[in-house]
């Protein structure tokens, strides 16, 4: 049994089922944009220095993303791996 819909198509028993799934997977791309944008938001490291510049005792050098930072963890790192082979 067929109908028109309000754009006067004819709907089958197929086109409503073909419609419902591009309606459900469209929300769930949606869905899962808005949750990559959201958990990306959470994630971004603050590009202020609020350390004048000064890595070392800072609280936020291991999540730091300036290139001081990044600098200053290979340091850091490199002295303790040099520190443990003695």
């Amino acid at each position: 049994m067929a109908q028109t819909d309000r754009t006067g198509r004819r709907t089958d028993r197929r086109e409503f089922f073909r419609g419902m799934l591009r309606g459900i997977a469209l929300g769930g791309m949606a869905l899962g944009a808005g949750a990559l944008v959201l958990r990306g938001r959470g994630a971004e490291p603050d590009h202020t220095c609020v350390n004048r510049g000064v890595c070392r005792g800072c609280p936020r050098l291991p999540g730091c993303g300036l290139p001081q930072a990044l600098s200053a963890r290979e340091v850091v790192s490199a002295r303790q791996v040099t520190n443990s082979d003695k």
